[in-house]
């Protein structure tokens, strides 16, 4: 069955759901979960996990708690890792284990997955324990959000397998406490993004267009940018209304994606590439190309991403063909 919403795939309804609660709505919209949940029937869920550009990203200050508050339009592209969730059969001490691919990833308790998986298992007391098997694809320290990713889908998967019943309201509420990008990602949707990640507005208008993302063999941190920033940014500027005011509008056609791509903006830009030229020598080029929009810095980087216009089928071949051989590249769609 698919879920399309959450793009959610199990082999079956879960037959074995015990008696539970009716749903319905409390005083802040959620629903009550089962007050016994139990694994899906056929032991396991498939969850895909997006990765996303930043089409706009300003910071607006610092607060006091060190937290940053931001604006931002995100978009979510096809490119994906894929999170299989199963009852864990081994003999293991460990409630939560994870399997990946990719052999940089860590394993532990500093996974965001394992600690999506435990957030909700402290308040839903799981029955049985759980194995993640997680097929990775997105790069990592690039600005794609494939942890934040990974861990919105870890909320998602576990809310399908144990048929917890939880809004996608309180989901994103639980991802925010895991990171900024969390909750965007449980959304899964064009978004304007405010606050620092937590404030997400779903912008359903946004046109579908080819992307090509480029990631050069440069892992960012994302702490050292913003304290780079903190340093050399007046965050008294005046906000960049004129372009949040467009990317709000609800009127987009096709014709307009030029306008779209008009107005991207990374705050992050000029910090990171000062740091890596590189990055910045990517932008350049990929603004040269045939068919390409714009171009842009997506997070505090270091991928970069080509905007193409909808209909366009034979530049974005093209551009990938030209960078492919030099760094790794990705030709996607945005969703």
């Amino acid at each position: 069955m698919v879920l399309k919403e959450l793009d959610v795939r199990h082999n079956s309804r879960n037959a074995n759901t015990r008696p539970s609660l009716p749903s319905h709505k409390d005083e802040v919209g959620y629903k009550l979960p089962p007050q016994n949940p139990w694994p899906a029937a056929g032991g396991f869920v498939s969850v895909r996990a997006y990765a996303k550009i930043n089409l706009f990203l300003d910071v607006l200050g610092k607060r006091d708690d060190g937290l940053h508050d931001i604006q931002s339009v995100i978009q979510p592209v096809e490119l994906h890792d894929e999170l299989r969730i199963s009852i864990n059969d081994e003999n293991t001490e460990e409630k939560f284990t994870i399997s990946c691919n990719e052999k940089s990833i860590p394993l532990d308790e500093t996974n965001l997955i394992i600690k999506a998986a435990k957030l909700l298992d402290e308040k839903y007391n799981f029955p049985k324990s759980v194995h993640f098997d997680l097929n990775k694809k997105i790069p990592m320290g690039a600005g794609l959000a494939g942890g934040s990713a990974n861990c919105a889908a870890a909320l998602r998967g576990l809310n399908a397998f144990f048929d917890l019943n939880i809004s996608k309201r309180k989901l994103a509420l639980y991802g925010q406490t895991l990171g900024a990008d969390v909750p965007f990602c449980v959304h899964g949707k064009t978004a304007f993004v405010e606050g620092f990640g937590e404030k997400v507005k779903e912008l359903e208008f946004y046109p579908h267009c080819p992307v090509i993302i480029v990631c050069p063999d440069i892992f960012v941190s994302t702490s050292e940018i913003y304290s780079r920033l903190d340093s050399v940014t007046d965050y008294n500027k005046p906000p960049l209304g004129d372009h949040i005011e467009f990317l709000l509008e609800d009127r987009f056609i096709f014709e307009e994606e030029k306008e779209i791509a008009d107005r991207f903006y990374n705050i992050f830009t000029p910090v990171t590439t000062e740091k890596h030229p590189e990055i910045l020598e990517i932008i350049d080029e990929l603004k040269s190309m045939p068919g390409v929009l714009n171009a842009s810095m997506t997070g505090t980087g270091s991928a970069v991403f080509a905007y193409f216009n909808y209909d366009d089928k034979d530049n974005p071949k093209k551009v990938f063909d030209a960078f492919k051989d030099k760094y790794n590249t990705i030709q996607t769609k945005t969703i």
